[in-house]
């Protein structure tokens, strides 16, 4: 009877075995350093804030997908892939006395969520 049981056993433990299949599924992510959602040029198109802090116009893409983008949606605002797995910013320098439209920064990759970065540049003061 015990050997009746180990086979009963044996065949149910490798019933399970086979059925069973890895559910483990990467869940896409993405994440870009510094974590901000705007930032601000100043007139001259170099010194870049967010907050009340100036930062550099370098960001790092964290991801576990195989490939990412960035795009701007305007033209004043350039966006360049940097050392592999970062991008920088570079803003056209304004001349008027008025802040340009706003932009906005999108950072795609894979199935993960975008990240999107609001974009203003002031005008030049009087």
């Amino acid at each position: 009877m015990n050997r009746k049981l180990s086979v009963v056993l044996l065949t149910a433990m490798m019933v399970l075995v086979v059925s069973c299949k890895d559910t483990d599924e990467v869940i896409p992510e993405l994440s870009v350093t510094p974590s901000v959602t705007d930032i601000v040029f100043a007139a001259d198109g170099v010194t870049l804030t967010a907050g009340d802090s100036e930062i550099s116009p370098v960001f790092t893409i964290l991801t576990n997908q195989s490939d990412w983008d960035v795009q701007s949606d305007k033209e004043w605002l350039s966006v360049y892939r940097y050392r592999g797995n970062g991008f920088m910013v570079m803003a056209q320098p304004n001349s008027l006395d008025t802040p340009k439209e706003a932009a906005e920064i999108i950072v795609t990759a894979g199935n993960a969520a975008p990240v999107k970065i609001k974009v203003q540049q002031l005008g030049i003061e009087e």
